[in-house]
């Protein structure tokens, strides 16, 4: 009776550690390479006034047409999205979120504006 009691704790044991493994493995294969997952934001995101890029190194661009590609560094606190201007350093802030493939930006600083939606490219 000993040794049957000896090893179900064995089992529970040896249960309990391939549990903690498969969690671990499962939280780190949402991560990308340098260990990090992306934030939601990161990808493009188009609608008819341009297309936002938001890359996982904190930089993005909008391209408001075919020609032109303005370049910013990019930071998020909750929900509110910071946009720096690399060439002149003009900052704006806006609230956001998504849902599904869609993007919701609105405009707080340096003026509150109306919300914008961008889909996922």
């Amino acid at each position: 009776m000993k040794n049957t009691s000896k090893l179900n704790t064995i089992h529970k044991i040896a249960g309990i550690i391939a549990f903690i493994a498969i969690i671990g493995f499962s939280m780190t294969a949402c991560k990308d390479d340098d260990g990090v997952k992306d934030p939601p934001i990161v990808g493009s995101w188009g609608n008819t006034t341009g297309v936002w890029t938001f890359n996982n190194n904190d930089t993005a661009t909008f391209a408001p047409d075919g020609d032109v590609i303005i370049n910013y560094t990019y930071s998020i606190d909750g929900t509110t999205l910071t946009t720096i201007n690399i060439a002149n350093s003009y900052t704006e802030t806006r609230s956001f979120s998504i849902s599904g493939n869609t993007l919701t930006m609105t405009l707080i600083t340096p003026t509150a504006g109306t919300a914008q939606t961008f889909t996922k490219q």
